[in-house]
């Protein structure tokens, strides 16, 4: 009588198939068993075993070896990855150097691994596919089982606008308001209330683009009344990438949105106009363009070097102009930077004393005429950051606040702007 083999049990990780069974329910001499793995299990062993004569197996049974993966990393927006395996015999990881091959537990048997593992070695490189974004951290990720789970390493990178560029031919610094050329200051905003009496939208302020969901203005834009309350969020709309004020010749590149949210700063005083700054939280975010990019902000350098007496910046908007009507179309002015002590002195003899606090900045003309008006506010004041100027980086150092009593541009009342690097960690909190 042939002796029967033992039955070596189920495969843990994996499954046994019974061949040649001469005898049900006797593993007999020529019976075979079939080993496979269960997904991202590699066999280490023969995958068929033989019951031999003598009632033993030509080889013992194998076992299924979890195979060391990594899953897909998140693909960020406006980005893309590629894969490769073109590692050479040692590679860096952080303050670490290691060597391939790798010490792993895994079995050398080549495993097809299912969609979205990858093996241990394989490098993922991102790259940004738009212009208006660039790649901040590491540009390549790579596996390595020296982690103490299977993940990509370092996972630092994300895309990030590119803040203050604009497309348009420089122009030069002209003493005067004047018509922008299209597109020349792409993160302007315009910022319209819905009026029920002309049952049509009124543009009454403007913004500025921080990034693809935010716009920052003057709190005083988005307030109801005199105590501070807000605007309903429906009666709000924001307009990106636009240059005419009423008509539709470049609505094709106008991105409209309406407002999700929106965040006055705490110590927002609505009499004296301090610390008047608002985010507001677009519904969607806009897609960059040439026309729609977001403004930097500034630095506590660059605030060093911009907000100083004399120091030419850009106020934009669609305010009144100089025969007290309305623009239609975006307008520059440039204008310098004036101390808070002159400021408060020409006020002060102008028999309106007030107080420039620490959360505003002046900038304007004794002699008058050139300044920001009514209906451009919550617009920015920007600044040609010299450090990078071959970039072309304009930094938001104010928004336009306030202004004196005997209306725009009148001598010795210089524009009153909120400087917003006074509050760069409310910002980056919500941002």
């Amino acid at each position: 009588m042939k002796e029967a083999c033992g039955d070596p049990g189920p495969l843990e990780n994996g499954t046994a198939e019974l061949r040649n069974a001469v005898v049900p329910g006797r593993l007999l001499e020529g019976t075979q068993i079939t080993y496979r793995c269960s997904e991202l299990h590699s066999l280490s062993g023969p995958s068929k075993v033989t019951c031999l004569s003598n009632g033993t197996w030509t080889a013992p049974k194998p076992r299924c070896v979890r195979v060391t993966t990594c899953v897909e990393p998140p693909v960020p927006p406006y980005g893309e990855v590629v894969y490769s395996q073109e590692l050479g015999p040692g590679f860096k990881i952080g303050r670490q150097t290691l060597r391939l091959p790798l010490r792993t537990t895994q079995a050398p048997v080549e495993v097809s691994l299912p969609r979205g593992h990858f093996r241990v070695g394989t490098r993922a490189t991102f790259t940004c596919v738009s212009r208006f974004y660039t790649l901040v951290g590491s540009e390549g990720s790579v596996h390595a089982e020296h982690f103490l789970r299977a993940a990509y390493a370092p996972r630092r990178w994300r895309p990030l606008a590119v803040c203050g560029r604009s497309d348009s031919p420089r122009s030069p610094f002209i003493v005067h308001g004047n018509l922008s050329e299209i597109g020349q200051w792409p993160w302007q905003a315009a910022l319209s209330l819905w009026s029920p009496a002309e049952n049509a939208w009124d543009l009454s302020c403007g913004g500025s683009l921080l990034s693809e969901s935010w716009v920052v203005t003057a709190a005083h834009c988005v307030a109801r009344d005199r105590k501070g309350n807000l605007l309903n969020t429906r009666s709000l709309r924001i307009d990106l990438g636009k240059y005419y004020r009423d008509d539709s010749r470049d609505d094709a590149m106008v991105q409209t949105r309406s407002a999700q949210e929106i965040h006055v700063h705490e110590d927002f005083d609505p009499v004296r106009f301090d610390s008047d700054i608002a985010l507001v939280l677009l519904d969607r975010p806009v897609e960059l363009t040439s026309r729609v990019q977001p403004v930097c902000l500034p630095t506590e350098r660059s605030t060093q070097t911009n907000i100083v007496d004399g120091h030419l910046g850009i106020v934009t908007g669609w305010g009144q102009t100089e025969n007290r009507s309305y623009a239609d179309a975006l307008r520059e002015a440039v204008v310098p930077v004036v101390s808070a002590k002159e400021c408060e002195r020409a006020y002060k003899e102008g028999r309106f004393p007030l107080t420039v606090t620490s959360n505003m900045l002046c900038a304007g003309y004794e002699r008058g005429k050139i300044d920001a008006c009514t209906g451009d506010s919550g617009g920015p004041l920007v600044f040609l950051d010299e450090d990078v100027a071959d970039r072309r980086v304009w930094v938001l150092e104010g928004i336009v606040s306030w202004g004196g009593p005997r209306g725009c541009g009148a001598p010795n009342h210089f524009g009153g702007y909120t400087k917003v690097q006074a509050f760069l960690d409310w910002i980056r909190e919500l941002l």
